[in-house]
């Protein structure tokens, strides 16, 4: 395989990674869902991206260049701890941000 298509198959698997977990920081409500704009949560949701994140990172373990690794680890924390944020919020602010959402 030449540099060219190394290079390609980096860029097309950074880019799987960054689509799994822009999934996962919509569903935490993190971001806005790009269809309508609004701020949707579904924690469920954002915990089946992170596995199959957890799972990619599991299988491809020794066959990833430095980046791609590297782009994985750090994507891989900075979800996990915002899961770990979301999970944590007390009842109320949840409820609060519903009704904002709603306005």
């Amino acid at each position: 395989m030449d540099l060219n298509q190394d290079k390609k198959k980096e860029i097309q698997f950074i880019g799987l990674v960054s689509m799994l977990g822009n999934s996962a920081m919509q569903a935490m409500g993190k971001v806005a869902n790009p269809f309508n704009g609004k701020i949707e949560k579904n924690m469920e949701t954002a915990k089946v991206s992170i596995d199959l994140l957890e799972i990619l990172e599991e299988k491809t373990k020794g066959n990833l260049t430095q980046n791609e690794q590297k782009t994985l680890e750090l994507l891989l924390t900075n979800l996990r701890l915002n899961y770990a944020d979301e999970i944590k919020k007390p009842a109320a602010e949840k409820d609060d941000k519903k009704e904002q959402e709603k306005k």
